[in-house]
């Protein structure tokens, strides 16, 4: 099984240095690690819509976005 650490790393080896997304349940786990990881931005939505609007402009400002 592969822990919230390993997934969130395996991700910033990808390039992934922005995420963003609707907090629920089944991402709990990741969402906090993020949530907490000094190095690693996490803008929480309040809607799916708003967070792909929130990815595009952090691409737009040179991020690689994940949304979650």
């Amino acid at each position: 099984m592969v822990t919230t650490k390993d997934f969130c790393s395996m991700l910033k080896k990808q390039g992934f240095d922005f995420f963003t997304g609707v907090p629920c349940s089944i991402l709990k786990g990741v969402i906090n690690y993020l949530s907490e990881a000094p190095d690693i931005p996490y803008v929480p939505a309040t809607r799916e819509d708003e967070a792909i609007g929130i990815a595009t402009g952090a691409y737009l400002a040179g991020k690689k976005p994940a949304v979650l």
